[in-house]
């Protein structure tokens, strides 16, 4: 809901987006809780629907608190300081490949 209204009639896609990660990011403090642990948070192209101010907030929400994997197609999206600090590793044609920050540059991006 926002201001009352249901999100998914009346919100930006960007809106409803923030909504389900809100909710899935207070799911995971309450996993947290119960466990005793962070859990895994699995992300699949999340970035694809959010504008830069929500991109850059969810990334600095999640940064160190949770072990995250995201899956993208467009890299260059992240923020440089962000990327520095992850692993990074490919897909292409069935075969993983890691990337360390330093040849991070030569990371086909599309």
């Amino acid at each position: 809901m926002i201001d009352d209204r249901p999100a998914r009639h009346f919100g930006s896609q960007g809106q409803q987006r923030t909504l389900v990660l809100a909710t899935k990011l207070a799911e995971l403090q309450a996993i947290e809780t119960v466990v005793g642990e962070p859990p895994l948070l699995l992300l699949d192209d999340v970035l694809a629907e959010l504008d830069l101010t929500r991109q850059n907030h969810l990334l600095n929400v999640i940064e160190d608190r949770f072990q995250t994997l995201i899956t993208t197609t467009h890299l260059n999206a992240f923020d440089a300081q962000w990327l520095d600090r992850s692993q990074i590793l490919t897909v292409d044609r069935g075969s993983i490949r890691a990337h360390s920050p330093a040849t991070l540059t030569h990371v086909p991006r599309p």
